[in-house]
């Protein structure tokens, strides 16, 4: 586990995790970082990640993020953004091992969400059937259990998209300025079985 808090010198941030073994969970509170983090950075690799910033990093973190869990909180987001990690995800190209993601404080409105949505290629389940919740355990490790609330939030949305490279589903829900993205272990043939 890696906390990091104010203020947060990137260049000793890099040399500490370029000699540490790979983190389960890191940490990070920070309103500016000195300059952002490099792509190949081991951070990314950490199995379980949390920030909350005000910088525009949330690029970085979608693009190169290889662990399980995000958690991410920018005062200043770029909804495009979500589009392209989506459209990464959807093709292979990004987040292999990703489970959950979640993004709070999106700018927008409800007109904006279903933009991002349209943009994403979102299928829809019918509105009049109950979808499937996704939902995993709480994250823990030695040192550190985090409670379900702010680990991971269940998610309960008739709005799905599908990887072409396996046909596996995240279901993907906007909700109070937060956007989250869980994904199944299941097909898509699968997923709508457990449709009720």
């Amino acid at each position: 586990m890696l906390g990091l808090y104010e203020p947060l010198d990137m260049k000793k941030l890099e040399n500490f995790i370029s000699v540490s073994p790979v983190l389960k969970f890191v940490e990070i509170l920070a309103t500016r970082l000195t300059e952002p983090l490099s792509p190949e950075s081991k951070l990314y690799q950490a199995e379980y990640i949390e920030i909350i910033q005000n910088d525009l990093t949330l690029p970085a973190v979608l693009r190169h993020f290889q662990g399980r869990r995000a958690s991410l909180e920018c005062i200043r987001c770029d909804n495009s953004e979500l589009s392209k990690f989506v459209n990464a995800w959807k093709s292979g190209e990004a987040c292999q091992k990703l489970e959950f993601l979640k993004v709070e404080r999106l700018p927008g409105n409800d007109q904006v969400f279903a933009q991002i949505l349209h943009a994403i290629g979102a299928k829809y389940i019918d509105a009049a059937k109950q979808p499937p919740t996704h939902s995993l355990p709480r994250f823990s490790s030695r040192f550190i259990v985090l409670d379900n609330e702010r680990a991971m939030t269940p998610i309960t949305s008739h709005t799905y998209v599908v990887r072409e490279s396996d046909n596996r589903v995240a279901s993907v829900l906007i909700q109070e300025k937060k956007f989250y993205f869980g994904v199944w272990d299941k097909t898509e043939e699968e997923f709508l079985r457990m449709v009720e």
